[in-house]
């Protein structure tokens, strides 16, 4: 038989070992070799009689891998880092496989947390003495994952959404004060499509019918809230045209503020029928709509942003298009008239409000030709 024990006391030296010569020469590829060597002989001991003693070895094991990784991105200057990621998404596997294997089920939370303050602190430690975003989001990420696992772990629905939209929050303001780098900020912001996803389930909820306020209600609301929050933060204070950075920094924002007012509207949508009943919510609804798009539409047009002149169309078109092919077969007969009556007259009055700026300019130039 065996003695697991023994052989993960030899798989420990032979790993501190190698992990020694990737110190000394800097072959970043001998610890992707280490982890493998280590994950193949895990199996036999995750269902030992001594796994409890295992698991230390194993922790040990993935501290001084990933230890060594940082280390040695520190130290080197690689063009591209698809090893440090393999490694990174190997050791924080490896640690997976054994808490969850292994710790009791009531600490596995606890323990995911502790390694995820390793690795988000890890991170931010390789950020400031060598200023590269990239391991920053290797193992930034590697820590968001374990938070994630943690929080699913604890709690589910709505609570799990907002909770999740709070890490989300957090990590990206944290992003912005720490690292003070504008890409890893963006980077981060990438961590709301998962409150995104889950936030679906609130939209279709049946405790709309029975009321405003209830948990989905302040799942989307935070959501919103959050999303706007970090598109207003992230919004360049000036954009040069032509320079890649500040144009895909402005897109980022837009991205992130179209997709908060989008929860605005849904949030009034879902809630407007507990108020005045389903016909008049309708009715209601999209009058605001049309408002916030002709708000938008001229303030574009006055100012010549196209962003929010495209904004304010877009949204005034679902609106007609809404009435023409839903609304048109199933509102009463005074519904429609009062709705397209409404609809309309604001519609029209776009033709009172001033052009482009840039126009005015140059008619007032030819009339002073003329």
């Amino acid at each position: 038989k065996v003695d697991v024990v023994l052989l993960f006391a030899y798989l420990f030296v032979v790993t501190l070992g190698t992990l020694w010569i990737v110190f000394l020469t800097g072959q970043r590829s001998l610890t992707i070799a280490a982890l493998i060597m280590t994950a193949l002989y895990s199996p036999l001991g995750l269902w030992d009689a001594d796994k409890a003693l295992l698991l230390v070895f194993a922790y040990v094991i993935a501290t001084l891998l990933f230890l060594t990784s940082s280390m040695s991105i520190a130290k080197s200057r690689p063009v591209k880092y698809v090893l440090d990621s393999f490694t990174a998404m190997g050791v924080g596997g490896f640690v997976l496989m054994w808490t969850f294997a292994v710790v009791a089920e009531e600490l596995v939370s606890f323990v995911l947390v502790a390694w995820m303050l390793l690795f988000g602190i890890g991170a931010f430690a390789i950020f400031s003495l060598t200023k590269k975003t990239a391991p920053f989001y290797i193992y930034g990420g590697i820590s968001v994952v374990f938070l994630g696992v943690a929080t699913a772990i604890e709690v589910s629905g709505p609570v799990l959404t907002i909770l999740f939209t709070l890490e989300s929050l957090v990590l990206t303001m944290l992003a912005y004060v720490l690292t003070k780098s504008e890409k890893a900020t963006r980077g981060t912001s990438i961590l709301f499509l998962v409150p995104v996803l889950l936030s679906f389930e609130h939209l279709g909820s049946s405790a709309w019918n029975g009321g405003i306020f209830h948990v989905d209600f302040f799942a989307l609301l935070f959501l919103g809230g959050a999303l706007l929050a970090v598109g207003k933060l992230i919004v360049p204070k000036e954009v040069v045209v032509g320079v890649a950075g500040e144009i895909t920094h402005k897109s980022t924002s837009t991205v992130l503020m179209v997709a908060s007012s989008l929860y605005g509207y849904a949030i009034l949508w879902l809630a407007l029928p507990n108020i005045f009943g389903d016909a008049i919510a309708v009715i209601v609804s999209l009058i605001i709509y049309t408002i916030i798009g002709l708000a938008f539409y001229i303030q574009g047009r006055i100012h010549d942003e196209k962003g929010k002149r495209v904004y304010g169309a877009t949204l005034l078109g679902f609106v007609v298009l809404r009435l023409l092919f839903v609304d048109v077969w199933q509102m009463e007969l005074a519904g429609k008239i009062i709705t397209f009556f409404l609809v309309g007259a604001l519609l029209m009055s776009t033709a009172f409000f001033g052009r482009p700026k840039h126009e005015q300019e140059n008619t007032v130039v030819e009339n002073n030709n003329e």
